[in-house]
């Protein structure tokens, strides 16, 4: 699939395209890919069916394609799943899909001293977490809660030098490709 932004409908436009490729099987018919509702609630399109008019297929799970190619792979299974993706059936129905790259932020500081606080790798640099809540494009925003129990210490030595970092909840420095952000710290003496 190419690379971009996409909503549930262009995803799926996407994904039907790609499978529809010229380096398909000329026996396995034409796939389709449609949008179906998933959980109990019923109401919700988030889900996504994919069939095939003649044959059988698999979507294998990343562990079952690196065991054949034994290399880097680039999988869609971070945002879209299919549990019974490993047997060969007509159709295959996803679990939820969920677009969003990221759900959450972290603010980091290495220039604190105290490191009293943990994220969910163990790093002790982490300032704050910020939900990230809305789509593509759309501005991120975060207030703290304003409990006296929020609050991170400085440490014992004084800065000199104040270091913010935003990282993905899997460390890696968010490219935020020449754009700004700001953020408001209040130091209490």
């Amino acid at each position: 699939m190419p690379l971009g932004v996409y909503d549930l409908e262009s995803f799926r436009a996407a994904l039907q395209t790609a499978l529809n490729s010229s380096s398909k099987s000329a026996s396995m018919g034409t796939y389709s890919v449609n949008l179906v509702a998933a959980g109990s609630g019923g109401g919700t399109v988030r889900a996504l069916r994919v069939s095939c008019s003649s044959g059988t297929f698999a979507i294998p799970d990343d562990a079952r394609i690196l065991t054949q190619i034994q290399g880097p792979i680039y999988s869609m299974n971070s945002i879209v799943s299919f549990p019974s993706g490993n047997l060969q059936l007509s159709m295959h129905t996803s679990g939820f899909v969920d677009l969003r790259r990221v759900h959450s932020l972290h603010v980091h500081s290495p220039s604190f001293g105290a490191y009293n606080s943990v994220g969910p790798r163990g790093e002790r640099t982490i300032m704050a977490k910020v939900p990230c809540d809305v789509g593509f494009g759309q501005l991120v925003s975060y207030q703290s809660s304003a409990s006296p129990h929020d609050f991170i210490e400085a440490g014992v030595s004084g800065l000199t030098t104040l270091r913010l970092e935003l990282r993905d909840p899997g460390g890696r420095l968010l490219d935020l490709q020449g754009t700004h952000w700001s953020a408001t710290l209040l130091f209490e003496l």
